[in-house]
């Protein structure tokens, strides 16, 4: 089933507009359904870039979606964009703002499937965002 389209967009959708159509929404859901409908609209020509993935993993870790947030990081793959470390990080930062360093480290585990190759940076996020743990306080 298609996603329904929020408007109408124009007879060549562009990256640029798809952004800043993400950008300007504040409501999750809303942009998520402008997302959908951007490739919806024309199944056979638009496709999400990495900025475009990007931004939506953001908005929805914004909002403390981590579920839809990893579905999204998934479908990148399934739709063979780029997976740079920074939308790793991204997920492990989040995860690490609400004190859940076992998802941190289990996304930095999963970044060779998909991959990305940690690097040094990932390393020190990793270790930073999952130093401290509500169970081994004491």
């Amino acid at each position: 089933m298609a996603a329904r389209t929020l408007f109408k967009w124009s007879n060549k959708i562009t990256t640029s507009q798809v952004e800043r159509l993400l950008r300007a929404e504040k409501d999750v859901q809303k942009a998520l359904r402008i997302f959908d409908s951007a490739t919806a609209e024309y199944s056979n020509g638009y496709k999400h870039d990495r900025s475009t993935f990007h931004i939506m993993i953001s908005k929805l870790l914004s909002a403390n979606q981590f579920r839809p947030a990893e579905e999204m990081l998934s479908r990148m793959k399934v739709e063979k964009c780029r997976i740079t470390e920074d939308i790793f990080l991204a997920i492990c930062m989040a995860y690490g703002r609400v004190h859940r360093p076992e998802e941190t480290i289990r996304v930095f585990r999963a970044m060779d499937g998909f991959d990305c190759q940690p690097t040094d940076r990932s390393f020190v996020t990793v270790l930073s965002e999952s130093r401290y743990s509500p169970t081994r306080a004491g």
